[in-house]
């Protein structure tokens, strides 16, 4: 049966009726580097109080990111440097291999090439299908694994997190395939994260996660919409209901609860003020 929107969510539904999103949001630059093992010059950019960062990071950018294997050269430079160093060292050491290890991520995801599996895994990349469709993406698993064992508790608490979700899945052909309750799950974990770590490395990555999430609490995805023939799907009225019940003191329900009672009102300007503020349309 054919979907019908009623002009309340024909707006919201559609920001997401082209895209397939990617729920893993990480910033690539080292310009807000300002943990214990760096300072920011006046210019931009670290400074670096560890010779050895200040070598990592340099010889990263030698590295061409095009080159599968060069990430596990840029793992195995890891351990060689990093292995007898503090936690906030290896944390910002992880976070210069990240940015390499993203964009080589990002540039594979676009050029997928599925033949040599092995290779891939051992470089922290992993196959999955979307949609029929070998794609390649960042190994969660794999990285939590490898560098945990050097890094800060909270950056374990990080890369447990994306690990995590990196197993649950989240999308397939524009439907979410993860429970609702889930889904407040997640943009509460990020809300909390970064709230408990104001000053990590990644906390405005966990921010831009949060918010990711919310949007998608907010607008819905393609085939897994708010509303369906004019009704607010069984979906999101569990997720709102469940927010509420398990969340009631968040910033993620204190967005969620008039929302819903909006929704379920047909209260348009609430929706629009509540749409505006939290899910506006990308430039």
């Amino acid at each position: 049966m054919k979907k019908i929107l009623s002009p309340l969510l024909l707006i919201i539904t559609v920001i997401y009726s082209c895209q397939s999103p990617n729920p893993h949001i990480l910033r690539t630059d080292t310009t807000h580097i300002t943990d214990t093992a760096a300072t920011t010059r006046p210019g931009g950019g670290p400074h670096y109080s560890s010779p050895q960062l200040l070598a990592y990071d340099q010889w990263l950018t030698t590295l061409d990111t095009q080159k599968v294997g060069n990430s596990l050269l840029a793992m195995q430079r890891f351990q060689q440097l990093f292995a007898k160093q503090s936690a906030a060292i290896c944390d910002t050491a992880f976070y210069l291999f990240n940015i390499f290890h993203t964009r080589q991520a990002d540039f594979l995801s676009t050029n997928p090439n599925t033949n040599d599996s092995l290779t891939l895994a051992h470089n922290g990349i992993r196959t999955y299908e979307e949609e029929g469709l070998p794609q390649l993406a960042k190994d969660w698993a794999f990285l939590d694994r490898y560098f945990s064992p050097y890094v800060s508790a909270e950056m374990k608490e990080f890369l447990s997190q994306e690990s995590k979700e990196d197993k649950e899945g989240f999308q397939d052909d524009a439907a979410l395939t993860i429970a609702p309750e889930h889904l407040v799950d997640r943009a509460v974990w990020w809300e909390q994260f970064a709230h408990k770590h104001p000053a990590f490395l990644y906390t405005q990555d966990a921010r831009d996660q949060h918010a990711f999430y919310l949007r998608i609490l907010l607008t819905g995805m393609d085939n897994t919409p708010i509303q369906s023939e004019g009704k607010l799907t069984e979906y999101y009225k569990n997720a709102y209901t469940f927010a509420q019940k398990s969340y009631g003191q968040t910033e993620t329900n204190a967005v969620l609860a008039p929302y819903f009672t909006a929704l379920k009102t047909g209260d348009t300007a609430t929706v629009s003020r509540i749409q505006e503020k939290y899910a506006p349309p990308h430039p």
